[in-house]
């Protein structure tokens, strides 16, 4: 090979080696500045409805020990390595990243004795799950905003883990949901099902894709889920739970619909919601954006506690996916920001660059938003950079204006200027904004 070319496909593997090093891990996603908004607009509305609602923050650590996922003591299985992201600390302790915020809050919930905080316990909680989705183009890590109710089983606690979810997009202007409810039934009644349903897709399997017909003597939940049209019409000719429930379920399950319905809250019932057979009983609901994408989705849990070692307490919860929605903010009518007044600062000379400091302290203090290229020292660049944020109003001082206590503000629309006195400075950048 020639030595040019030689040279050349050198820097070809050079670069690409570069390439590789600054990507992302596969499954992994990046929240970039141009998506700061959305985000913004989530965290606004979450912490606002959480404290309407009387729910107190709480965050567990995103690393967790994996017996706390695994029922029993028989260790690590394949299915258990596939959807979760296992490793091992020097120490040989097993971990692994945390997948959902249910678990780990039960945890602490034990572990911190917070039942002598409130009973019940109301939490919120916000922060990255990570789950493996093996052969499904999904991403592994997702947002999730989570609400708990622990340690009462009253369909009125039902309720209010639902309604949360919905004043939450309310907030945030999105419209035309879906609410679908169902129930799992209870360790009485959803056993005799869950053998009916096996019963009924064992004659089925030739009608089911090839993972579903595998799948569906162990985790009927994950063929349920399957979108393949011939799963799909196979699940709506399935017995439905509401054949099969003892008393007991069907009054908590009558109760919570006419709570519902006194709330003038619309539903649709859906036999085939089941959401995790294993984690969920009674109550479980999902809501749905116009599109049919999945906003939000909930349940009681009353016996998975006592699954991980503890002892039976009741809880229901619900969680709201964060990227879903910001797709349905986004589909619907765009982002409906609550802007605070923002301005551009811009200072020329030595003397002018240190007295914006405390113009700016004085403006951020007050709830301005301040944006500003101090580190570029001409006006013309300055003002480059305030054009190019679109910013309405532009603060300018110089060295004149540092011994007048003077700024002059523009307005970036018009270009219109004026001088005003630097104490008024709060109350005209205000009074433009109004």
């Amino acid at each position: 090979m020639p030595k040019t070319k030689k040279v050349q496909a050198k820097k070809t593997a050079s670069k690409k080696t570069r390439a590789d090093f600054f990507r992302v891990a596969d499954g992994m996603a990046d929240i970039l500045p141009k998506d700061e908004a959305w985000w913004r607009e989530i965290w606004r509305a979450g912490f606002s409805i959480s404290e309407c609602h009387n729910f107190h923050f709480i965050e567990t650590p995103v690393i967790e020990r994996l017996d706390l996922f695994v029922n029993g003591a028989d260790g690590v299985n394949g299915d258990i390595e596939k959807r979760l992201f296992v490793f091992s600390l020097k120490k040989g302790e097993r971990v692994v990243l945390r997948p959902g915020g249910i678990l780990p809050i039960l945890r602490s919930y034990v572990e911190h004795h917070l039942g002598y905080f409130s009973s019940p316990l109301k939490v919120f909680s916000y922060g990255p799950m990570f789950r493996r989705h093996p052969g499904v183009d999904e991403v592994a890590v997702s947002h999730e905003w989570g609400f708990q109710i622990i340690g009462d089983n009253d369909p009125v606690y039902d309720i209010q883990s639902i309604t949360v979810v919905l004043d939450f997009l309310k907030s945030l202007k999105i419209k035309n949901t879906t609410l679908k409810i169902n129930t799992n039934g209870c360790r009485v009644c959803r056993k005799s099902y869950q053998e009916k349903l096996k019963n009924y897709y064992a004659g089925a399997k030739s009608d089911l894709c090839s993972r579903c017909a595998r799948m569906a003597e162990k985790d009927i939940a994950s063929v349920f889920m399957c979108k393949e049209e011939g799963c799909v019409a196979v699940k709506e000719r399935a017995p439905i739970i509401l054949d099969y429930l003892c008393q007991s379920c069907n009054n908590h399950l009558k109760v919570l619909l006419e709570l519902i319905e006194d709330n003038g809250i619309l539903y649709e019932p859906d036999p085939y919601l089941i959401n995790d057979f294993d984690g969920f009983n009674r109550m479980v609901f999902s809501i749905r954006s116009a599109s049919g994408i999945e906003l939000a989705r909930g349940g009681r849990y009353d016996y998975l506690l006592e699954a991980i070692g503890g002892r039976q307490i009741p809880g229901v919860g619900s969680l709201l996916l964060a990227e879903n929605v910001i797709i349905a903010m986004q589909e619907q009518a765009g982002l409906r920001t609550r802007n605070k007044p923002k301005v551009f600062f811009i200072a020329v000379g030595d003397q002018a660059k240190k007295a914006s400091v405390r113009h700016m302290s004085l403006l951020r203090s007050n709830g301005v938003v301040v944006i500003e290229m101090l580190g570029k020292k001409s006006l013309k660049t300055q003002l480059k950079f305030a054009e190019k944020t679109k910013t309405p109003i532009t603060l300018l001082l110089g060295q004149k204006e540092v011994f007048e206590e003077s700024l002059i503000m523009r307005d970036m629309e018009t270009g219109a200027q004026e001088t005003i006195v630097a104490a008024e400075v709060v109350d005209r950048v205000k009074k433009k904004f109004k």
